[in-house]
């Protein structure tokens, strides 16, 4: 949604791949902001923390993709 700030957050357990697929915005890597849109990919290593940031007046889609099996160690 538009104008909206997501939930700041970390994976322990696993890298994370952000796939941005419509309009603008932000990507808050560790302390980090970096302005994205669509065809733009971003790699999360596990552990670090990340916020996705819609500060347009669209929407912003984006796919996010991790692995994680079971119990992982």
């Amino acid at each position: 949604r538009p104008s909206i700030l997501g939930i700041e957050f970390n994976d322990d357990d696993a890298d994370e791949v952000y796939i941005f697929i419509h309009g603008r915005g932000g990507i808050k890597i560790g302390e980090t902001l970096q302005l994205c849109e669509k065809g733009d990919v971003f790699t999360i290593p596990r552990g670090k923390f990340h916020q996705v940031i819609n500060n347009s007046k669209g929407e912003l889609k984006f796919w996010s993709i991790f692995e994680k099996y079971g119990e992982r160690k």
